[in-house]
């Protein structure tokens, strides 16, 4: 059985590219446009790794990452993307939990 992977990103390039070079390495891999899909696959499929974007459009990636830790997945390791390689939201999203932080592109 292959590894579940979530890969949240609003732009509908990167899960296409990301999505398919996982896919080409064995894993399974959901993907969400949205904050909102992303928790309700997140609650659906209890991925082992979520890959995710800082900017999405109905909510920020740290708003994912603080729902996905308190409600859906708590022990789910989660990996940071975003064209944004600013300190603070690097420093943010670490200290909310997430595994790491990557600059795209990835």
């Amino acid at each position: 059985m292959s590894a579940e992977i979530l890969l949240v990103d609003d732009d509908p390039k990167v899960l296409e590219i990301v999505g398919a070079s996982l896919g080409r390495r064995g894993y399974h891999v959901s993907t969400a446009g949205t904050g909102r899909e992303a928790l309700e696959h997140a609650e659906q499929t209890h991925p082992e790794l979520i890959i995710l974007d800082l900017g999405l459009p109905d909510m920020t990636g740290l708003q994912v990452l603080e729902r996905v830790r308190n409600t859906v997945e708590p022990d789910t390791p989660v990996l940071f993307i975003s064209g944004n390689g600013d300190v603070d939201a690097r420093v943010d999203a670490l200290t909310g939990g997430a595994e790491d932080f990557m600059v795209k592109p990835v």
